[in-house]
Order: C-alpha cells, then sequence, then structure tokens
C-alpha cells in the first residue's frame, strides 16, 4: 500500500511536469529510467532535449542514452552546429522493448551558446543565480564528460563565491567561514577558500581587539588549523611584506601568491601572539622575563623584543632594592654580572647600602660599624669604611671595633682625632700637629709631615751621601722655602734641620 502510493505521487510529480514550457533534460529524464515502463502506459507527452549521439533515417540516439528514438517519417532537420536538439512524443512499449516516438524534432543552440544566455540573463547581484547556473553546467557537463562545460561552471561558482563575499557584513566572520566551505563544497581552487578563511580570521581578530578579555588562545588555535603555514616561523621576515600587510591585511593577502600568503598567515600569527603576550604585561614591569620566554618560545620572529622586556624586570627589582635582602641583592647583582654590566653590579650594591643605612645609624656606633664593613665586604671601598669608622668611633669611643679597625688600618688617634700614622707628631708634641694644621714647617719634622703642612710635593728634591747618613735638600718654591733634612741612619727616617727661604742660596754642611 505504501509501495503503491509512493508511485503515484511520483507519476503525479512526473505528469504536472511534462506540460511545463521548458523540456526536460536528457540526463534528468535517465534519473528515473526504472520507471519506463509504467510511464510507457500513461501514454503521457514528454519534451525532452539533450545532445545527440546520432541520427538516422528512421531512428535516433541520444548522448548517454540507451533508448531509442523513433523518427517520423521524412524527417529532416539542420543542426546549425550544434549537437543539441529537442523532441517532442511518447513513450510505448514495443514488444519487450521501451522506446520513444518522436512526433517533432527541432535543432536547438550548443550548450555554450545556452549557457552564454541564460548568463545574460541573470540579475548579477544575486548570488543564487551563479550558482543555479554553475549547478546547470556542472551537471551538464558531467553527465557529458565536457571538461570546459565544467571549467566554465567552476568560473560561475568563483562569480557566485565573489558576489556573496560582497554582501557579507562588516564583522560577520562567521558567514565568511560558510563561505569558505562553499567554495570547498564547489570543487574551487583551495585558494579561494584559503583567502575566505583569512578574511574571516581578520574579522574576528578585529573584534576580539576591542574585548580584553577575548579568548585569543583559542583564536590562535584555530587560525591555526585553518591556515597551517600560521604556525611555521619564518626565518626571514621580509619587512617590504610586512609593510604591504601591516596597511591592508585583506587586500594584501587576496593579492598574493600562495606563497606569499604562506607568510602572510605565518605575520598574522605573530599580531595575535604578540596581542595575547603583551595583553599581560604588569605595568611595573615585574614580570618581564615571563613575557620575555613568552616571546623567545611563541614569536621566535621578535627576538629583539626579549632583553628589554627582561630589562624591564631587572628595573622592576631594583627599585625595590631598599626592601631587599642580602641575598635578594646579592641574587640581583648576580645577574647585572651574568649581563657583564659592572656599573649596574655598583649600583645595585650602593642603593643597598644608602638604603640600609637610615636603619644602622639608628643603631649607633655598632650600625655604623656593620654599615662600613658592608661596604668593605660588597664594595671594597675603604674611604666610605674609614669615615663610617670614625663617625661610629666619634659617637661611641668606648666601643672597640671603630678603633680596632682605625689602628690596625695605620690611623693613630692624636687630640681626639684619627690621622693617618705617618702625619703624626712625636708622642707628646702637639706643636708638631699645631703646625701641620697651620701650614708651618718646624724643625724636626719628617718629610711626610713637612708635605702634609705644606700641602704640596716639592718642586725638586736633591739627595747626597754622607758617611754616616744622607742630606735631602727640598725645594718647595710656592711656599718659598727650601728645606735641608739629615738621616743619621738607615732606620730614622730624616729629619728637618735647617728651613731657609728660597730667595737665598742654600748651603750644606759637608763636615757633618
Amino acid at each position: 500500500m505504501v509501495n503503491r502510493c509512493l508511485l503515484s505521487g511520483f507519476l503525479v510529480l512526473l505528469l504536472c511536469g511534462i506540460s511545463q514550457a521548458e523540456p526536460r533534460s536528457i540526463e534528468e529524464f535517465m534519473s528515473f529510467k526504472d520507471k519506463w515502463p509504467q510511464l510507457a502506459s500513461a501514454t503521457s507527452t514528454w519534451n525532452l532535449e539533450g545532445r545527440y549521439g546520432f541520427i538516422g533515417k528512421e531512428e535516433m540516439r541520444f548522448a548517454q542514452c540507451p533508448l531509442k528514438f523513433l523518427l517520423p517519417p521524412d524527417t529532416r532537420i539542420t543542426t546549425r552546429n550544434s549537437n543539441v536538439v529537442e523532441v517532442v512524443g511518447s513513450l510505448r512499449k514495443d514488444g519487450n522493448d521501451i522506446v520513444f516516438e518522436i512526433r517533432k524534432l527541432s535543432s536547438r543552440p550548443s550548450d555554450l551558446t545556452t549557457l552564454g544566455l541564460k548568463r545574460a540573463a541573470l540579475v548579477a547581484t544575486d548570488p543564487q543565480a551563479w550558482y543555479g547556473l554553475g549547478d546547470w553546467a556542472i551537471g551538464r557537463g558531467s553527465f557529458y564528460s565536457d571538461e570546459e562545460l565544467k571549467f566554465e561552471a567552476r568560473k560561475l561558482y568563483l562569480l557566485g563565491v565573489e558576489t556573496e563575499r560582497g554582501l557579507i557584513k562588516t564583522g560577520d566572520f562567521a558567514a565568511l567561514q560558510t563561505l569558505a566551505r562553499k567554495a570547498m563544497e564547489y570543487s574551487l581552487h583551495s585558494e579561494v577558500s584559503r583567502d575566505l578563511k583569512h578574511q574571516a580570521h581578520r574579522e574576528r581578530f578585529d573584534i576580539a581587539k576591542t574585548q580584553p578579555k577575548a579568548n585569543l588562545s583559542e583564536l590562535i588555535l584555530l587560525l591555526k588549523e585553518d591556515l597551517p603555514a600560521a604556525g611555521r616561523p619564518l626565518s626571514f621576515v621580509n619587512p617590504e611584506l610586512v609593510q604591504a600587510y601591516s596597511k591592508d591585511p585583506v587586500k594584501a593577502y587576496t593579492a598574493a601568491s600562495p606563497q606569499t600568503r604562506d607568510q602572510y598567515d605565518r605575520l598574522f600569527a605573530v599580531e595575535l601572539e604578540m596581542l595575547r603576550i603583551t595583553r599581560d604585561i604588569k605595568p611595573d614591569g615585574s614580570n618581564g622575563n615571563a613575557i620575555a620566554d613568552r616571546i623567545a618560545t611563541f614569536v621566535p620572529e621578535r627576538t629583539e623584543l626579549v632583553d628589554p622586556y627582561r630589562v624591564n624586570e631587572l628595573n622592576y627589582h631594583v627599585s625595590r632594592i631598599p626592601a631587599m635582602t642580602r641575598q635578594e641583592m646579592l641574587d640581583l647583582a648576580a645577574k647585572f654580572e651574568q649581563r657583564n654590566e659592572p656599573e649596574r653590579v655598583i649600583e645595585v650594591k650602593q642603593s643597598w647600602l644608602k638604603a640600609r643605612e637610615t636603619r644602622l645609624r639608628r643603631d649607633g656606633a655598632r650600625g655604623l660599624c656593620e654599615l662600613a664593613e658592608d661596604w668593605i665586604t660588597l664594595l671594597e671601598d675603604y674611604e666610605t669604611a674609614r669615615s663610617l669608622y670614625i663617625e661610629a668611633y666619634k659617637t661611641n669611643p668606648g666601643y672597640p671595633p671603630s678603633s680596632i679597625w682605625l689602628e690596625a688600618n695605620g690611623y693613630v688617634l692624636h687630640q681626639n682625632k684619627w690621622i693617618p700614622k705617618d702625619q703624626a707628631p712625636p708622642d707628646g708634641d702637639a706643636a708638631m700637629l699645631a703646625a701641620i694644621q697651620q701650614g708651618r714647617v718646624l724643625m724636626g719634622m719628617t718629610e711626610a709631615q713637612v708635605r702634609s703642612a705644606l700641602g704640596t710635593i716639592p718642586t725638586s728634591t736633591l739627595r747626597f751621601a754622607r758617611s754616616r747618613g744622607s742630606t735631602e735638600l727640598l725645594v718647595f718654591e710656592t711656599a718659598g722655602l727650601v728645606i735641608r733634612l739629615d738621616r743619621q741612619n738607615h732606620i730614622e727616617p730624616s729629619r728637618v734641620v735647617e728651613i731657609r727661604s728660597h730667595a737665598a742660596p742654600a748651603k750644606v754642611d759637608e763636615s757633618q
């Protein structure tokens, strides 16, 4: 019962189509070949068209159709450079066979001519019109194995895709992806679909750039899935291609060769990766190393950015030096040593010491001595250490470490002042120290004390050996003095025995 209903519906559908103005094609007629016996019993009129295989005196055959078509007597036809004909007639049984009895035979334009006429009549702004005509051409070309017609069909599909592309609104990346799939279904060149996919991803990227929380990682994965070249780093980045692509990505991509598109795919991925990475940058630079590592891993084309981000993090840590422990400071200094930046190593240590100074000063002499020792340990700065040890002694003379260090490093306490040992007068000779401080030379001074008193070195020096010791004449032109010093033996230092004005000739007593 069900099969009978289906057959009845099928026959009604076919019979309704018989009276249509346009003839049915042979390929359509062949699609229900198994129903020809039933149709032959219906004695319905059929209007068919297609390419003929041959036309004889009594019969003809259509290409790709096994059915015998019987011609009326004395049939004549001029094909006019076309292998397409139209017949009107009906199916009937001839014994055990089915034949088609032609009542009317006429010539039709060739398929290419028909294609041109159909194309001229369609609405050029309607993509469905292009697709429909392409379907007609591909169906016809496939049925007759006509490569030229199939080629024309692909051209029509391409025009349909381009027309539909022009109608897609900005930002509708889903429609572009759908169109890319359609291009593949129409067996268009893969670069057509590739171009559409690229535009779809650009549209999606433009939207993501305005959304701080957009899932850029997902976009990158989808991009690399659709455009595999996006996942292959470039060994060389052509600046001219970068400029062209940056100016108008979609236009540049459409006009590019497949090889150039490979590079554009990667440039697009780099752009996406950089946005994904840089969105995580902390303003204070504290995650500079993490950013640098991600760039080095995911965007090796931009290695010039790696070191600046590492420097940003180092600078962040430098700003935190006052709050650092000693080990943290030493670790930071070691990083600058690894970078061969000795001046920054000194900067780190000095900044840390100066930051500690306020707190250590509150600890009095003990804190000053600790700070002085740090200046020596970290920077070998003995001059700063000396000043701190002297200050520690003044703060608390009874705290031993300050005086112990000063004495061990060649200083003596004279009249409550720490001075170099070689500048100190003999014990108990306060006049000698006073003279040095006043810039006067006294008898009995050593050469070092003379220089300290006058604050300069001799303009010239003359030395004479004697049987016992030696004599030196020191000329100080600026001070207008000639100083004679005698040494009695090699153990004792030379001491002043005569002081004269530079204007008067100095006489040396050779008899001594």
